[in-house]
């Protein structure tokens, strides 16, 4: 649920950030990648994100430092909006889990 309190503070500080098929999964994988930098104390290496987001090694090092410096370098992320993302995510699973929608295609 951290990770998309990263999104969220990321799109609010910078408006005319687009999301698109080819910028989704980088924004996701970044936003984990700090999600786990900053509340554990083991996680995995930028070069395992970047296997599982599908970019490079040096990619996934500057998409690490663009998203920092886009959001300010504040990714803390307060107990209680940690929690609403957690509802939220814990009220919609179902349905986000669930969801019948065709598959996406790319241009």
């Amino acid at each position: 649920a951290e990770y998309m309190g990263y999104l969220d503070r990321l799109i609010t500080a910078n408006p005319d950030t687009h999301i698109t098929l080819n910028t989704v999964h980088r924004l996701l994988v970044t936003s984990v990648l700090l999600a786990a930098k900053a509340r554990d104390d083991q996680y995995y290496s930028n070069s395992y994100y970047a296997s599982i987001g599908g970019v490079s090694f040096s990619e996934m090092n500057k998409l690490e430092l663009r998203f920092l410096l886009l959001v300010h370098f504040d990714i803390f992320v307060r107990p209680s909006t940690f929690q609403q993302y957690k509802s939220y995510l814990d009220q919609h699973r179902e349905e986000l889990l669930t969801q019948n929608r065709p598959p996406v295609t790319r241009a």
